[in-house]
């Protein structure tokens, strides 16, 4: 092993035990024989491992007593222990209050976090992945690609139990923990309510099963609400999607209010695509004639210049991010192993 590769090995192996042990006063640190023993290093080697915390005063050494770590130091020290977020983007509310959450606990618990963004890009998502992990991130939170696709680097992971936790989707048939809101219980509630209201005909302007695993539960739901309170699900209940770009959306909206007979409620994500129903339900004369349901709170300005009163689902995102921050750090400090949490969302 050579001396500078082992040097930051035995420094980063010691930073791990002062995190983890920070708490217990009366921990006693390896020696330097053990850290030679340990790392087949010689004693140099490990007394310079030890050199920059003691000059740092994060340790202190007890003559015949060991080394033990110096709390107080600690206080105003972040630890060097790096958690990475694969962001899909950084564009959305819900993608920043997703990084406030994790930003918020790591800041808490003296953590570091580095941030990067896939723009989707499975490919781009792994390469993001293995950098995280080639710096030294002890930990990582993802927001994976759309398709329920993962990558090779993400699978490595999971098999070796590093600490991963998902954030809004999980990913079949890998063992990572996750934090997400429970899609499957608002939209069924919603739909309770839409009947409720006295609404008949239901349509979900939406994208196929495999798009992600928030969509698919969504999905699920709807069809789940259309049975149970609508008496039976339609082929003309669900719209589906193909082409997010502006020009085909427009296309697409005014063509379909020409072709069918506008619906008693609209379920819908909010982002563009709500933003261009809008503008086609209003140029039709049907924005007040039909009751609207948007997932995600991403259009708060326009829903209040258009004077207009729809249901509106909001996620708890910076809860979301704070848990998964929060489950990382647990499995880093080995106090927890995988868990699958589901958050509630409110219905405004």
């Amino acid at each position: 092993m050579g001396t500078d590769y082992a040097y930051k090995d035995i420094e980063k192996h010691l930073w791990d035990l002062i995190y983890k042990h920070q708490n217990e006063t009366d921990y006693i640190l390896p020696s330097e024989m053990q850290l030679v023993r340990i790392f087949k290093v010689s004693r140099n080697t490990a007394r310079k491992a030890y050199a920059n915390l003691e000059k740092r005063n994060i340790v202190k050494r007890g003559k015949g007593r060991g080394t033990f770590i110096n709390a107080a130091a600690l206080e105003n020290v972040s630890l060097p222990i790096n958690i990475g977020f694969v962001m899909v983007n950084t564009r959305t509310g819900f993608s920043n209050s997703l990084l406030d959450g994790a930003r918020a606990y790591c800041k808490k618990n003296k953590l570091n976090i580095l941030t990067d963004v896939s723009e989707n890009d499975l490919r781009a998502e792994a390469r993001i992945i293995k950098n995280f992990v080639g710096v030294g991130c002890r930990g990582l939170i993802v927001m994976p690609a759309d398709f329920e696709t993962y990558n090779e680097e993400l699978m490595r992971l999971a098999l070796k139990g590093f600490p991963v936790a998902l954030v809004d989707r999980t990913l079949p048939n890998l063992n990572l923990s996750s934090v997400s809101t429970d899609h499957y219980g608002v939209t069924y509630e919603l739909m309770r309510t839409l009947r409720a209201d006295g609404c008949e005909r239901v349509v979900y302007f939406t994208v196929p099963n495999s798009h992600a695993t928030s969509v698919n539960e969504r999905n699920r739901a709807f069809e789940r609400g259309l049975l149970d309170f609508f008496g039976a699900i339609k082929k003309d209940n669900f719209h589906f999607i193909a082409d997010f770009s502006a020009g085909a959306l427009e296309t697409e909206m005014a063509g379909y209010f020409r072709r069918e007979t506008p619906p008693d409620a609209i379920l819908m994500n909010s982002g563009q695509a709500a933003a261009i129903l809008l503008k086609t339900l209003t140029a039709a004369g049907l924005l007040n004639r039909i009751r609207l349901v948007f997932f995600d709170d991403e259009m708060p300005d326009i829903i209040d210049l258009l004077k207009i009163s729809p249901y509106v689902v909001v996620q708890d995102a910076f809860n979301i991010g704070y848990t998964a921050a929060e489950l990382v750090n647990k499995r880093i400090l080995g106090e927890t192993g995988v868990q699958k949490i589901k958050l509630q969302a409110k219905v405004t």
